[in-house]
C-alpha cells in the first residue's frame, strides 16, 4: 500500500489583504512594528489541502497574541523574521515519519516547530529572530490542531505511519485517501467491527488480514500459528476491556463535571483503540484537580489513576500500571496509615481481572499489591480488612498456581491454603456467616487443586479435607436462600468425591461414587436446562462420568443399567453442547460418550455388541473433527489411542469373523498417537502406546 503524501507547510503571505491592518487594540500595543507584524500574522499554516479558513483565522490570532507576550524586538529583527516567512521559495515539509517521531517524543509541538526552523537560513547570531519564529510557528500550529477536521486528519496520518513503521498490514482500511470524510468513515467502520466483536459475533466476510489489522490497531498480540478463532477470541476480550474502560469514563463524567468535554473526547478516541488519548486526558485532569481540597483531590486523583492503569493494561504495560496504582495508594498515607492498604485492595481487581484474561505478569503484580497491603495490617488492628485481603490474596495465589508447573505451583497452592485459613480466623460462622461459607468453598477448591498435584495418601487426605470444606460451606449455602451458589457448590463437592473415589480402594469407593452421583443430581435440581443450559449440560456430563465409573466397578446387571444411564446423560449434555456453539465441550462429551458405548459393547454379545462398537468408533472419529493434531495434539493422540483400543475390542468381539483388518487399523491409530507422545515428557502415555504397538505387531506377525 502506498504511503500517504507528505504534509506540506507553504510559507507565504496567504491573506495579507485581509490582515492589512491590525485591530486598534493590537495596533496600540505594537505600533512601532505594525507593518512587519502584519506580514507575519498572514502566514497561517497550510497542511495538505489546506488548514480550513476557520482554523487559519485562529492561527493568525494566536500568533498575534503570542507575539504580544514577547519581549520587545527591534524592527530589524521583526523585518528579518518576516522576510524569512514570506519567502515564496521556502517550503517546509512535515513527513509522517517526522510527525510520528514528534508524537513519541512527548513534546509534539516543540519537536515540529524545531523541524520547521531547521531549513530556514538563520545565522548562529540570530537568536532573537529564532525566538520570534518559534513563538509564531508554535502558536499557529497549536491553533490549527484545535480545529477538529485538521486534528482528525493529522491523527489518522500518524496512525497510518505507526502501522507502517511496525510493519502492520492495513488491508482493512483499504486505499487510504487524504479526504477527511473517507478517513472518518473508515474509522467508524473499525468501531463498528469492534462493537460486533463485543457482541460475540464474527463480522460477516471478515478475513484473516482484517483480523490482523484489527489486532494491530487495538494492541492485541498475535502469535505465530494463532488461528482466526484464537485471534477473534482475543479481540473480543480486548473489546470487553475497552467497553469497561469506556463505561468507567462515562461514570466519571457525572463525578467530574469540570472535565466533561475532555472525558467525552477521550471516550470518542477510545472507540478507535486510542488509549493514549485517555492517558493524556488523565494527565491533564490530574493537573486541574491538584489544587482541590486534600481528601477530595486524593480520591479524585485515585480514580484518574485507575483509568490510567486500565489504559496501560490495554497497551500491555503491566509494570507501569502496577507502579502507578501502588503510588496512588501510598498517597493516602498522610491521612490514615491504613488507607494505603485499603486502596491497594480496591485496586487489586484491576490487575487480577487482567491476569485472569491474559495471564502474564498481571497475577504476580496483583499478588504483590496485596502482599504489600498486608504489611501494616493485622487481625487485631484491621480484622475485616485484613481477612478480606487474605481471601483475595488466596484467590490470586490459587489462580497463579494453576498456571505454574512443578514445585513452584505447589508452593503457591500451599500459600493460598494458608491465606484462606488465616481469613477464617476472622471470618467466623457467627460473626461473618456468608464470608465464612464462601471462604470454606474457596479453601476446598485449593485443597482439591493441591491434591491433584500430590501423590499417595497425602493427596487422598487433601481430597478428604476438600470434601469436608465443601460440606461445611453447604451448611450455610442452603438451596432455599442461595440456590445458585448451593448448586455450584454441590457440583464441586461431587467433583471432589469423584476424585476421591478414583484414588480409593475397597468398599469405600462405591460409597464415594454414590455420594458424588447424589450431589450431581442435587445440583441439577437447580441447574435446569431451561434456566441454566450451559451449567446443566456440564453437570449432566459430570454425572455421566460418575455413573460410568460406577458401572465399571459393577459387572452385573446393575452395571449395565448404570452404563445406560450414563449414555443417556451424555446425550442429554450434547443437546446443549453442540459442535457449532461449544466445539471443545462437544468434543469432550462425544469422547466420553464413545468410551461409554465401548464399555456397553464389551458387555453385549452378538450383532448388538458389534453395532455398539461401530457407534463408539463413529463417536471417537467425530471428536477428531475438533481434536485436530494442530490445535489439540494431546487430545488428538489420546483419541487415536482410544480408537486403537476400540479396534482391538472389535477384533476380539464374538461377532468378528476376520480380526486382521481391525488389528491393522489399531496399529495405524497407535502409530499416529506415538507421533505426539514424547518418551521424555509423556513417558507413561508413550510406554502404554508402545506396549500396545508391540502386541499388535506380534498379533499381526509383522516385523518391527
Amino acid at each position: 500500500m502506498a504511503l500517504p503524501q507528505e504534509f506540506t507547510t507553504q510559507v507565504g503571505a496567504l491573506c495579507v489583504g485581509a490582515m492589512a491592518f491590525a485591530s486598534p487594540t493590537i495596533a496600540a500595543s505594537i505600533a512601532p512594528v505594525a507593518m512587519p507584524l502584519t506580514a507575519m500574522v498572514a502566514i497561517g499554516l497550510h497542511f495538505k489541502d489546506g488548514c480550513a479558513k476557520k482554523a487559519s483565522d485562529k492561527a493568525q490570532k494566536a500568533i498575534i497574541k503570542a507575539l504580544q507576550g514577547q519581549p520587545e524586538f527591534t524592527p530589524e529583527v521583526l523585518t528579518r523574521a518576516s522576510s524569512l516567512l514570506k519567502d515564496a521559495d521556502t517550503v517546509l515539509t512535515l513527513s509522517p515519519e517526522m510527525l510520528l517521531a514528534a508524537a513519541k517524543s512527548g513534546n509534539f509541538e516543540a519537536e515540529v516547530v524545531q523541524h520547521l526552523l531547521a531549513p530556514l537560513p538563520l545565522d548562529t547570531g540570530e537568536s532573537a529572530v529564532r525566538q520570534i519564529l518559534k513563538s509564531a510557528l508554535r502558536a499557529g500550529l497549536t491553533a490549527c490542531r484545535q480545529d477538529e477536521s485538521f486534528h482528525q486528519a493529522l491523527t489518522q496520518e500518524l496512525l497510518i505511519e505507526a502501522a507502517r513503521v511496525n510493519d502492520v498490514q492495513l488491508d482493512l482500511l483499504g486505499e487510504i485517501k487524504s479526504d477527511t470524510t473517507e478517513i472518518r468513515a473508515e474509522l467508524k467502520q473499525q468501531s463498528e467491527l469492534m462493537k460486533q466483536l463485543l457482541a460475540g459475533k464474527i463480522p460477516e466476510g471478515l478475513t484473516l488480514e482484517q483480523l490482523h489489522a484489527l489486532a494491530a490497531q487495538f494492541k492485541v498480540v498475535v502469535n505465530e500459528g494463532d488461528t482466526p478463532q484464537a485471534i477473534f477470541q482475543n479481540l473480543t476480550l480486548r473489546a470487553q476491556e475497552i467497553e469497561a474502560l469506556e463505561q468507567r469514563l462515562a461514570d466519571m463524567q457525572s463525578q467530574f463535571p469540570q472535565l466533561g468535554n475532555a472525558i467525552a473526547q477521550a471516550r470518542a478516541k477510545l472507540e478507535q483503540g486510542d488509549t493514549q488519548a485517555v492517558r493524556k486526558m488523565v494527565s491533564d485532569a490530574r493537573v486541574v484537580l491538584r489544587d482541590a481540597k486534600l481528601l477530595e483531590a486524593l480520591e479524585q486523583d485515585a480514580q484518574l489513576v485507575e483509568i490510567d492503569a486500565r489504559a496501560l493494561l490495554i497497551e500491555g504495560n503491566l509494570q507501569e500500571a502496577f507502579t502507578i496504582l501502588s503510588a496512588a495508594a501510598d498517597s493516602f498515607a498522610s491521612l490514615d496509615p491504613l488507607l494505603p492498604s485499603q486502596k491497594r485492595n480496591a485496586y487489586f481487581p484491576i490487575l487480577y481481572d487482567h491476569g485472569l484474561r491474559y495471564g502474564g505478569t498481571a497475577l504476580g503484580h496483583a499478588i504483590s499489591l496485596l502482599q504489600s497491603a498486608l504489611g501494616p495490617l493485622s487481625a487485631e488492628n484491621a480484622d475485616t480488612l485484613w481477612a478480606g485481603i487474605q481471601n483475595n490474596l488466596a484467590n490470586a495465589l490459587d489462580e497463579q498456581a494453576n498456571r505454574t508447573e512443578g514445585a513452584a505451583g505447589t508452593a503457591l497452592l500451599a500459600d493460598a491454603i494458608s491465606a484462606y485459613r488465616a481469613a477464617l480466623s476472622v471470618y467466623t460462622e457467627i460473626e461473618h456467616p456468608m464470608q465464612w461459607s464462601s471462604t470454606h468453598k474457596n479453601l476446598a477448591v485449593s485443597l482439591r487443586h493441591q491434591a491433584n498435584r500430590t501423590e499417595d495418601e497425602v493427596g487422598v487426605d487433601l481430597l478428604a479435607k476438600a470434601v469436608d470444606a465443601y460440606y461445611t460451606s453447604l451448611s450455610l449455602r442452603t438451596k432455599t436462600e442461595h440456590p445458585e451458589m448451593w448448586a455450584s457448590t454441590q457440583n464441586n463437592l461431587a467433583n471432589a468425591l469423584a476424585d476421591q473415589a478414583n484414588r480409593t480402594e475397597g468398599a469405600a469407593v462405591a460409597n464415594l461414587l454414590a455420594e458424588a452421583v447424589s450431589a450431581y443430581r442435587a445440583a441439577l435440581s437447580v441447574r435446569t436446562k431451561t434456566e441454566h443450559p450451559v451449567d446443566w449440560a456440564m453437570t449432566q456430563n459430570n454425572l455421566a462420568n460418575a455413573l460410568a465409573n460406577q458401572a465399571n466397578r459393577n459387572k452385573c446387571a446393575a452395571g449395565d443399567s448404570l452404563l445406560a444411564k450414563a449414555v443417556d446423560a451424555y446425550n442429554a449434555a450434547l443437546s446443549v453442547r453442540t459442535k457449532a456453539e461449544h466445539p471443545v465441550d462437544w468434543a469432550t462429551t462425544t469422547n466420553n460418550l464413545a468410551a461409554a458405548l465401548a464399555n456397553q459393547a464389551n458387555r453385549t454379545e452378538g450383532a448388538a455388541g458389534a453395532d455398539l462398537l461401530a457407534e463408539a468408533v463413529s463417536a471417537f472419529r467425530a471428536a477428531l473433527s475438533v481434536y485436530t493434531k494442530a490445535e489439540h495434539p494431546v487430545q488428538w493422540a489420546i483419541t487415536k489411542e482410544n480408537l486403537a483400543l476400540l479396534e482391538v475390542d472389535r477384533a476380539q468381539h464374538d461377532s468378528c469373523e476376520n480380526p486382521h483388518p481391525h488389528l491393522e487399523a489399531a496399529l495405524a491409530y497407535v502409530e499416529e498417537a506415538l507421533t505426539v507422545y514424547d518418551p521424555v515428557h509423556m513417558a507413561p502415555d508413550y510406554a502404554t502406546a508402545s506396549d500396545l504397538r508391540a502386541r499388535l505387531l506380534k498379533a499381526l506377525n509383522t516385523d518391527d
